[in-house]
């Protein structure tokens, strides 16, 4: 006699199928790295950002000094990953006799690496700075400022 439990068997393939995609589906954590820094804000000067798929927000105040904060984010399969390719990344934040630059160069990547990357730039500065703006994605946003922007 043969006694047939299809309940027990359904039970025991869902059981094996989330085993499957628990062990063979990514974690996705996300590395994060901020960059933040503050120079003094000489009269006359410029903001220069030019960076790759970001977010980008210009706002004016009434301090004497420019405040940069680029954040970079990557979620990958694993955090030694995020770490690699967030060192192949080439992200600067500089001052110079012009003003303020801030660039971020991200090497391009085969679409079947699985990668998650999100990227900010927050500045704050003189309302009466020159503010001058690249991005291949991501949107604009510069506030309260009286000089020329260019987008």
């Amino acid at each position: 006699m043969q006694i047939h439990r299809p309940a027990l068997r359904n039970s025991l393939c869902g059981a094996a199928a989330l085993l499957f995609v628990a062990t063979t589906s990514p974690a996705w954590a996300a590395t994060e790295d901020v960059i933040h820094k503050t120079f003094e804000a000489l009269p006359g000067k410029r903001l220069e950002v030019n960076v790759e798929s970001a977010r980008i927000s210009v706002s004016a105040w009434d301090q004497p000094s420019v405040d940069v904060v680029l954040k970079r984010r990557i979620s990958a399969r694993s955090e030694s990953k995020e770490r690699d390719l967030l060192a192949t990344e080439s992200a600067e934040v500089t001052a110079d006799a012009a003003g303020v630059r801030v660039f971020l160069d991200i090497p391009a990547q085969p679409f079947w690496n699985m990668v998650k990357r999100d990227y900010d730039v927050e500045v704050r500065l003189p309302a009466s700075w020159r503010v001058d703006v690249k991005t291949s994605g991501g949107g604009i946003v510069v506030e309260g400022t009286t000089a020329a922007v260019e987008a």
